[in-house]
C-alpha cells in the first residue's frame, strides 16, 4: 500500500520514468513503515514473485526503482474471484444434495429421524427452543457481530435460505450447533473458541449424538456444550 501510494504521488507530479518507474530508498520506506532493510528486502521478494511489482537499480549512484504491475493486481483478484465462486458452486451442490436428501426422508413432526446411520429423536419444540436460544442471546450489538465472525469462522451459517432448503435433520443439528457455540461465546471460556474447527466440530456433534440416541436429553444445549467444553479443556493447557 506504501508504493501504491508513492506511485500515486509521484504520478500526480507527473514525475515517473517514461516508463512508470519511481524510486524510494531503504531509509524513507523504514521511515513509512517501520520495516528494516532486510525485511524490506524480504516483502519486496514475494510481491516481485506475485508479479505485482517490478524493481530496478538505475542512476549514478544507484537507486532503487519500483513499477507497480497492475495486471498482475488484477491477476491476483480475479483468482481469488474465481476461487470465491468455485467455492459457491460447491456449497450450492452440497445444499442441493442436503435438499434431495431432506425430500427424500420428510418426516412427520415427532417421528424418529437417520442422520449419519444414527436415531434421534426431533420435535416442533425443541427446534423451536433451539432457534430461539440462538436468536435471543444476550450479547451486546458489537459480541452479536463478533459470534456471526466465529460462525462464518466456523462454518456453522444459519440464514432463511437455509432454513428453505436443509431437511430437518440437518437444521437440527445446525442450530445445536450454533446453540453450543452460543452458549460458550456467553462465557469467560470464549476465548478456546479459537482451538475449535469446522470438522471437529462436527465430530463432537456426532458424539453427542451418540449418548442422545441412548439418553433422554431434556436439555440439549447445556450437554453439548458440556461436550464442547471437555474438548476445549483438553486443548487448552494453562502454563
Amino acid at each position: 500500500m506504501q508504493l501504491v501510494s508513492e506511485y500515486n504521488y509521484y504520478k500526480g507530479k507527473d514525475t515517473l520514468t517514461p516508463d512508470g518507474y519511481f524510486y524510494s530508498t531503504v531509509e524513507h520506506l523504514e521511515s513509512e513503515t517501520c520495516l528494516s532493510g532486510h525485511e524490506q528486502r524480504k516483502a519486496i521478494a514475494i510481491l516481485v514473485e506475485l508479479n505485482v511489482l517490478k524493481v530496478v537499480s538505475r542512476g549514478i549512484p544507484a537507486k532503487r526503482h519500483f513499477k507497480i504491475h497492475f495486471e498482475g493486481i488484477a491477476h491476483i483478484f480475479d483468482e481469488i474471484e474465481r476461487e470465491r465462486t468455485a467455492k459457491k458452486a460447491l456449497n450450492s451442490q452440497k445444499l442441493k444434495i442436503l435438499s434431495t436428501s431432506g425430500k427424500e426422508i420428510e418426516q412427520q413432526e415427532g417421528e424418529d429421524f437417520n442422520t449419519n446411520n444414527k436415531i434421534y429423536k426431533i420435535n416442533k419444540n425443541n427446534i423451536d427452543g433451539l432457534k430461539d436460544y440462538v436468536t435471543n442471546a444476550n450479547l451486546a450489538h458489537e459480541e452479536q457481530g463478533e459470534l456471526e465472525q466465529e460462525f462464518e469462522r466456523l462454518e456453522i451459517a444459519l440464514s432463511e435460505d437455509y432454513i428453505k432448503i436443509l431437511s430437518k435433520t440437518a437444521y437440527m443439528r445446525l442450530l445445536l450447533m450454533r446453540a453450543g457455540v452460543t452458549s460458550i461465546f456467553c462465557t469467560p471460556h470464549k476465548y478456546k473458541l479459537q482451538y475449535l474447527n469446522a470438522s471437529k466440530l462436527i465430530t463432537l456433534f456426532d458424539k453427542y449424538a451418540e449418548f442422545a440416541e441412548k439418553t433422554n436429553i431434556a436439555d440439549p444445549v447445556p450437554y453439548f456444550k458440556k461436550v464442547l467444553l471437555e474438548y476445549l479443556d483438553n486443548q487448552v493447557k494453562v502454563q
